[in-house]
């Protein structure tokens, strides 16, 4: 099936579809790219605000948690007036609101060992959003598995990192020939319990880094999708909102 843009989509995304280096070919890649975000709090309410706003064609929500007046300094999605519900389906209610042509699915469930190639498996790019080190190694697995690309961020502090992993060069099937790093290549061990990087929740966090950092992993989504120039496969981005500096590794 065809896919093409209403004039209302064309009225909405204008100012992309100016840019050289999208035009309105790369808007149709972009509403036909469907994305996976494996988290509605601090990294994954910008990602998801920027995505749905740059017409992403679906979004999958996966997060199983409800909102607490905790998350609010940061994630941004969520008020006062959502307290206690469901975050996947809060978010898909806002994210219809911002952009009513896309289509938005939330998943109100924790990514596992026994659902993660199920819930990944319909979506082109996955976007790790998540707090805790056993999802990021099991998405590194799952994605591995299922051969698809995925924008990983991560926050701790004033602190924070961005790359792509699992999209390497691709074969004529379009399976990774050469996928590239993968999580397991940047950190083979998981930290211990006791580390400091080991219990996010115990720390303090800037408001503003996963604002930041999560729109950084947005634009990664998007030049995936639209087949733009360089995305930080093989590199890490990372971000120190103290100083505050930018500074790019390669992997």
């Amino acid at each position: 099936m065809s896919i093409s843009l209403t004039d209302r989509e064309r009225e909405r995304y204008g100012r992309q579809i100016l840019l050289d280096e999208l035009g309105e070919a790369g808007q149709l890649q972009l509403k036909a790219a469907s994305v996976a975000v494996v988290g509605a709090g601090g990294l994954g309410s910008p990602a998801l605000l920027y995505l749905a706003a740059a017409g992403i064609g679906t979004l999958g929500i996966i997060d199983g948690d409800h909102v607490d007046a905790s998350n609010l300094h940061r994630q941004v999605l969520f008020g006062e007036s959502v307290l206690g519900q469901a975050k996947a389906e809060v978010a898909a209610f806002r994210l219809l609101d911002l952009n009513p042509h896309i289509d938005v699915q939330p998943l109100n469930s924790f990514l596992t060992a026994d659902n993660g190639a199920e819930l990944l498996e319909p979506y082109d790019i996955v976007v790790d959003a998540c707090d805790n080190f056993a999802t990021r190694y099991l998405l590194d697995d799952v994605c591995r598995e299922l051969g698809k690309p995925w924008v990983h961020g991560a926050i701790h502090r004033v602190q924070g990192q961005v790359t792509v992993f699992n999209a390497g060069a691709r074969d004529a099937h379009d399976a990774p020939a050469d996928a590239g790093p993968g999580y397991r290549d940047l950190f083979p061990h998981p930290p211990t319990p006791d580390s400091d990087t080991g219990i996010p929740a115990n720390n303090g966090l800037l408001g503003v880094l996963p604002g930041t950092l999560g729109c950084l992993m947005a634009n990664e989504v998007i030049k995936l999708a639209a087949g733009l120039t360089d995305p930080l496969i093989g590199r890490l981005l990372l971000l120190d909102m103290s100083e505050p500096s930018v500074r790019v590794v390669a992997l």
